[in-house]
């Protein structure tokens, strides 16, 4: 990756992103952005908005395991986390969405499976961005391989 250049990465969609340690870009995605920032500062309490940099340093502190060079995952039960959350459960990754897992495969997410609310589940998106969710922001989700949906919106 260049130096102080945009991120050469694409993902799925929106929520593997952030599950990657991303967030929305504040050039190609500013709408998204604000709102990402609106909610980091909901779920931080802060008193102005946090600027990039700042969240970017926080994000990738979080996502960066420093002992191992991995990824940084944690656990709890999936019945307390957001839609927007990526999962790690019978081996697999998971977003959580609407009260259910959805496996996550290369070709998309597969249907919707109850959440095994009683058991413990390996957590993939960043506590910071597991926060952000938790304050409202709504990522872009793509369910039919080609076109994104917001969580909560309707297939109307």
């Amino acid at each position: 990756m260049a130096p102080r250049c945009y991120t050469e990465l694409f993902f799925f969609d929106e929520a593997t992103a952030i599950a990657a340690g991303h967030r929305p870009c504040h050039e190609c995605r500013r709408d998204a952005f604000l709102d990402w920032q609106a909610a980091w500062k909901r779920a931080k309490s802060l008193t102005a908005p946090p600027r990039a940099p700042a969240m970017d340093n926080r994000l990738h502190s979080e996502r960066i395991d420093p002992r191992t060079g991995g990824q940084q995952r944690w656990k709890t039960r999936p019945g307390g986390l957001p839609d927007g959350t990526f999962v790690m459960w019978k081996g697999t990754a998971h977003l959580i969405h609407e009260r259910s897992l959805r496996h996550w495969t290369w070709q998309g997410y597969g249907p919707p499976l109850p959440s095994p609310d009683d058991t413990a589940v390996t957590v993939l998106t960043p506590p910071s961005s597991v926060e952000v969710l938790r304050s409202g922001y709504r990522p872009a989700l793509n369910f039919s391989g080609n076109a994104l949906k917001a969580v909560g919106e309707s297939d109307i």
